[in-house]
Parts: C-alpha cells; sequence; structure tokens
C-alpha cells in the first residue's frame, strides 16, 4: 500500500485495541462498509462481516461493541479518509485543479468502496454529532476549494453550495451504482474517476454556452388528488400523505433512524392509522420505492417527449428530478438497504431501476449522436449523476430559501458547462 493510501485509510481504534489493527482493521472496516451499503445498518449481518476476514462473530463483539459502534467507525473513517484527500488536494495552484485533486484521489480504483453517510441518525446523540461535525468541516473545505476558483478567476460563478454538494452527491452514490445500472459496476468504477474530472472541467454539451433551460415542472407529474367527497380518493390521498411523510423522514435519517412513531407523529396520525393502510415497515418502504421509481417513468417520459435533442432529454429529466427531491414532492431517496428488502420486490424495484438508467443513458447516447452533447463515459455518468438528487435530501436545510427551480437551475448548469471559467 503506497504511504498516502495508508494516511488516507487511518482509522480509529477499535474499543479494545489489542491485535485487531492495521491491514486487519481496514479489511473489517471494509467489509463493514459494504455491508451497510448494501444492507443499511439495522439489515447488516454481523456475522457475515466477520467471516469476509476470517473471524467469528464472537470476535467481532470483543472489538466492538455493537453494530452502531462498527457503524460508527466505518462513518468516522470516512470523514478520515475524505479530510485527508482535501488536505492533499490543497496542494494544487488553482481552485478548479484542487477540485479535479480531490475527486480523482476519491475515487482511486486501487481503493475499496467508502461507506456511505447515510443513516448517520442511527447513531446516538454524541456519535452523531461527532461525525456531523467531522463531514461539515469536508463540505466546507470542498466549498471553499470552489470559492478559491472563483477569486483565482479558475472557476465560473455558481452556487457554492449546490456545486460542492453535487459534486459529493456523485462520490457517494458511486459505490450504490452498481446496484442500479445491470452490467454497469466494474465500468463505473473504472471510469468514474476520469469522467468525473472531465465534467468538472468542461461539462458535457458541445457547446458549453448551450441556452439550456427547462420549461418542465415536476408538480405536474406528481400525485393528483381526485375527489376529496369519493372514499376511494380520500384513501389514495391519505396513502400519498403517508408515503410522502415517510419518504421526506427516511431520506433524512435513514430508513433504519426512522420509525412508525415517528412517521405517525409527524402527520400528527396514530398508529392504527398507519396499519390501516400498511401492515408493517417493510411494506411501507416497498411501496416507496415504488412511487419513487413510478414518478421516475413519468418524469422520463416528459423528458423524452419535451426535449429536441439528446442533451435536453437527459437534462429535463435530471432537472425534473432535482425539483422533486428539493420540493415537497418528496419521492424516496434510493441509497443505501436495498439488498435488505424482501427478495421479490428486491428483484422488481432493481429491474425498474435498471431500465431508469438504461432511458438515460439512451438520451446521453442520442444526444452525442447528433451533437448537442460531445463524447464522453455515457454509461458511468448516466449512473453517477443519480447521485445529485439523491443526496439534496441530506444537506438541504428547512428554511432553505432557494427554490427547487433555482437548485435544479445550478446542478444542470455544472452538466452543461462544467465549472471552468471561460472569460
Amino acid at each position: 500500500m503506497r504511504a498516502s493510501q495508508t494516511s488516507a485509510r487511518r482509522t480509529p481504534a477499535p474499543r479494545r485495541g489489542l491485535d485487531l489493527r492495521g491491514d486487519k482493521l481496514n479489511a473489517l472496516l471494509d467489509a463493514a462498509a459494504t455491508e451497510f451499503n448494501a444492507y443499511g445498518i439495522a439489515g447488516a449481518q454481523l456475522s457475515r462481516i466477520a467471516q469476509a476476514v476470517g473471524l467469528t462473530r464472537a470476535a467481532l463483539y470483543y472489538y466492538f461493541e455493537s453494530r452502531e459502534d462498527l457503524a460508527f467507525h466505518c462513518y468516522v473513517r470516512a470523514c478520515r479518509t475524505t479530510a485527508d484527500d482535501l488536505a492533499a488536494a490543497a496542494a494544487a495552484r488553482s481552485g478548479i485543479e484542487r477540485v479535479r485533486a480531490y475527486i480523482l484521489r476519491t475515487l482511486d480504483p486501487a481503493r475499496p468502496a467508502a461507506v456511505v453517510l447515510s443513516e448517520i441518525a442511527c447513531l446516538g446523540e454524541a456519535r452523531r454529532v461527532e461525525v456531523e461535525t467531522a463531514h461539515g468541516a469536508n463540505v466546507a473545505a470542498l466549498t471553499q476549494f470552489i470559492a478559491g476558483g472563483i477569486a483565482d478567476r479558475s472557476i465560473r460563478d455558481c452556487d457554492l453550495e449546490i456545486v460542492a454538494q453535487a459534486l459529493i452527491g456523485m462520490l457517494a452514490w458511486l459505490p450504490l451504482a452498481e446496484e442500479w445500472s445491470a452490467g454497469a459496476g466494474e465500468d463505473v468504477r473504472r471510469n468514474a474517476a476520469r469522467a468525473l474530472a472531465e465534467l468538472v472541467s468542461n461539462g458535457l454539451a458541445a457547446d458549453p454556452a448551450y441556452p439550456f433551460a427547462c420549461p418542465l415542472d415536476v408538480a405536474t407529474l406528481a400525485f393528483r388528488p381526485g375527489n376529496a367527497f369519493d372514499r376511494g380518493a380520500a384513501a389514495a390521498m391519505k396513502v400519498e400523505l403517508l408515503m410522502r411523510t415517510a419518504s421526506r423522514l427516511f431520506n433524512r435519517r435513514g430508513i433504519d433512524g426512522t420509525s412508525i412513531d415517528q412517521i405517525t407523529q409527524e402527520l400528527g396520525a396514530t398508529k392504527g392509522a398507519f396499519y390501516q393502510y400498511f401492515k408493517d415497515k417493510s411494506e411501507l418502504i416497498v411501496e416507496c420505492h415504488r412511487r419513487q421509481l413510478d414518478l421516475g417513468v413519468r418524469i422520463v417520459e416528459a423528458a423524452g417527449k419535451a426535449g429536441r435533442n439528446g442533451l435536453e432529454r437527459s437534462l429535463y429529466g435530471m432537472h425534473l428530478l432535482v425539483q422533486a427531491y428539493a420540493g415537497d414532492v418528496a419521492p424516496l431517496s434510493p441509497l443505501t438497504g436495498v439488498e435488505a428488502l424482501p427478495a421479490r420486490a428486491r428483484t422488481q424495484i432493481r429491474k425498474r431501476g435498471h431500465e431508469l438508467a438504461l432511458r438515460y443513458e439512451q438520451f446521453n447516447q442520442d444526444g452525442i449522436a447528433d451533437g448537442s452533447y460531445r463524447p464522453f463515459e455515457v454509461r458511468t455518468l448516466a449512473v453517477v449523476g443519480a447521485g445529485v438528487f439523491s443526496w439534496i435530501p441530506k444537506w438541504r436545510a428547512d428554511g432553505d430559501t432557494r427554490s427547487p427551480r433555482f437548485i435544479a437551475d445550478e446542478t444542470t448548469a455544472l452538466f452543461v458547462r462544467g465549472l471552468r471559467r471561460r472569460s
């Protein structure tokens, strides 16, 4: 292992810290990261994590007191790795080169996938604050790279937070990309570093001055209430409100960090009202996934009809998705835990996710063929781009005065123009 990688993967000591350290500890945390990304914290099997590194479940508990303890160490290591990457990238000569250097280090193909910081709310308060503080410092450092680039004129004017979080979202999504793009996992991992670094520099449009503007509004594609006096329509409205509220909380707190009690309290309803429509939390999660995919289908169809070329079709779709996740529609963010779903539902949801990814891949290919896009890694960015909108609920604070449409405009501008200042 190179010295830079050793530094970047510095780890916190486990609770007893006897002979489980160095490469062995990193291997254990790598296995845990893979498990948590696939199954979520509550759905992870500690025996499977232990077996991956030649330990027994009992031996794992000797070093980590609980799955929360193990998750905490994974999260802390991920934050420290990011901090090391940012510190190394800070030596680059300009703001845009610092951003590129950070991306290239983070996506070093020699590294195993990092844990996604999707369920911080599952941690106890002190640990949650520690991880949130460390992550916030990393976001601030990346934001400063962008601000520095604007000051040194290597980066165009843009909204610092939106751009920084869009990049973080894509980097966070990469370990999950294989779940949502059939057969694309190895290609995504191999090509993402180059593709995202090039995206930051130059964008994707053949003409960086392309006058892109999205005329579509996601509100026209969202659930529309029927006759409130019709019993069936009234029930459908209640189910929609339950799923919308649950999805918003799942997106903010993580699925394992959100209880049925919290959902019903948010609604001002009783648990009895919940069980009138869903038999348990698992069924609710599955239906929230289906709701998100149903909206995704309506969006991709609307974008396909409205766009005049491949660029417009793909970016109309992204714009609508950003509007949805930044606004009141609140579809479920398809982050970690897919493997923990019931087998039949998991297969159906993954299949539909693959189909949507292929539609966007085709839009991108159309754009290259019609000349609206320059050549780029079509499959890589069609998949990794999903991190842009899926990550929004993790960072957009209550009371944010920026409109969903403004956030969508800034996000799609990154894909059209990149960040490099051209004048």
